[in-house]
């Protein structure tokens, strides 16, 4: 083959070869692609998918969806969909955050239902979080603490804060209420980091919580979940508890600290 015949075709080869690359890189930065790579970071980080009915919705370089679990999660990616932040791991973290609260004052009380609450109390439920940060959750905490000393605004977006729920036919007297002091004092003793808000549920509403085996206010679809089969009257009571804090009768936070 003549020294012009393998230029030209050295010339074809190398013209397909950047055709491809543009392909791949234009491919690799749509919106489709940048989806599934969303969907394999969530599902290897966490074991969730995406709901198949929502999908993904990315704009830019920020990206929302819906899990299989009924979790709403928003964060940013990069240019070929690697996660950069993430708000799912607020949700992964709750059970361990409510487990801490239940071995230190868990004990002050015959009965009760305590909850992670990062949907109205705080909002870390919406907060995306550095996916390089957290591999743990000591390391949750540790972040959210950072977070929450650095922010110069709005500082309790940031706070992890958790709901205690106590039935209300067993405290209805200022005696009845003396374990939900021990609980604030042992918190008090501890120097605990979490905030920490006492409240007394109407006995269908706590056996309500008992029989679902709610742990966690987050956006998304745990409350529809709680609310399903209930009446009317039943579902503006959770309303209610839920966002004007009704039955509220303590809490231990470090805003007054």
């Amino acid at each position: 083959m003549s020294g012009k015949k393998i230029a030209e075709v050295s010339l074809v080869v190398f013209f397909l070869c950047a055709v491809l690359a543009v392909f791949v890189v234009y491919y690799m930065h749509s919106d489709a692609a940048r989806a599934e790579e969303i969907g394999a970071y969530l599902n290897y980080k966490y074991g969730v998918t995406v709901d198949e009915n929502e999908g993904v919705n990315i704009e830019g370089n920020e990206f929302s969806l819906v899990t299989s679990d009924n979790v709403f999660v928003c964060g940013t990616c990069d240019y070929f969909g690697d996660v950069l932040t993430e708000s799912y791991v607020n949700y992964y973290y709750a059970d361990e955050c409510v487990g801490h609260i239940n071995e230190t004052i868990g004990d002050c009380f015959s009965d009760c239902v305590i909850v992670y609450d990062g949907l109205q109390l705080s909002e870390l439920g919406s907060l995306p979080v550095d996916t390089g940060s957290i591999d743990s959750y000591d390391g949750y905490v540790a972040a959210t603490k950072t977070a929450w000393e650095n922010a110069q605004e709005h500082k309790y977006y940031y706070k992890i804060s958790i709901r205690v729920y106590v039935r209300e036919s067993d405290h209805q007297t200022p005696d009845q209420l003396e374990d939900v002091n021990n609980a604030i004092a042992r918190l008090q003793d501890n120097g605990e980091y979490f905030d920490v808000f006492f409240f007394t549920v109407p006995d269908d509403l706590f056996d309500l919580y008992k029989e679902k085996g709610v742990y966690v206010y987050f956006k998304g679809g745990i409350m529809k979940e709680l609310e399903e089969g209930q009446d009317q009257a039943t579902c503006i009571e959770l309303e209610h508890l839920v966002t004007d804090l009704n039955g509220s009768v303590g809490q231990y936070t470090q805003w007054d600290r």
